[in-house]
């Protein structure tokens, strides 16, 4: 039984996480850096708060940034769900407050997690908890690939700025003979 949810703003550089418990009242609001050490202790603490009940650890993406993240979270094997970006925006309007911030952000995720019973969780056999846990640079590059092969490629000849490029396969010879 869930005593504690951890909603999580995922940021490049830093993360926003609001962590409300049964009664949705906030016992934690922090942000943090996306760095290893740092994460490890948002992780300790939330845990504390939990005091011997399970956390469940929602945020905004399951990839690239999040991936240091998931990868630690799965170590620790703690329960993890996603809402989408959308999910959340759409979430926000029924919260007071005018302002989008990062905090505010983490409190829809972590209060959509708590009240909602619909969103799918990251398992530890599922092909990204794999991923992440073999190594999260590894899997942030073949999630942004497999995006850019989802959505067409880059021409080898052209440099593109966007991380989710990925340059075109090249095609295979006919093995033939004409």
């Amino acid at each position: 039984m869930f005593t504690i949810w951890a909603g999580i703003d995922i940021g490049k550089e830093h993360h926003h996480c609001v962590a409300p418990d049964a009664r949705g009242e906030r016992r934690l609001s922090r942000r943090v850096g996306n760095d290893e050490p740092e994460l490890l202790e948002l992780i300790r603490d939330v845990l504390a708060l939990a005091d011997q009940g399970e956390v469940l650890w929602a945020m905004d993406t399951n990839r690239g940034s999040a991936a240091l993240l998931i990868g630690l979270l799965l170590e620790s094997g703690q329960s993890m769900t996603y809402l989408t970006g959308r999910t959340v925006h759409r979430a926000s309007a029924g919260y007071r407050g005018q302002s989008k911030t990062d905090a505010k952000d983490a409190h829809v995720i972590a209060d959509q997690a708590r009240m909602r019973q619909d969103l799918g969780r990251l398992r530890p056999g599922d092909k990204v908890a794999v991923d992440l846990r073999v190594s999260p640079v590894a899997a942030w590059t073949s999630s942004t690939a497999a995006v850019g092969r989802s959505t067409g490629c880059a021409n080898n000849s052209s440099r593109s700025s966007r991380p989710w490029s990925a340059p075109c396969p090249a095609k295979a010879e006919d093995p033939s003979p004409s």
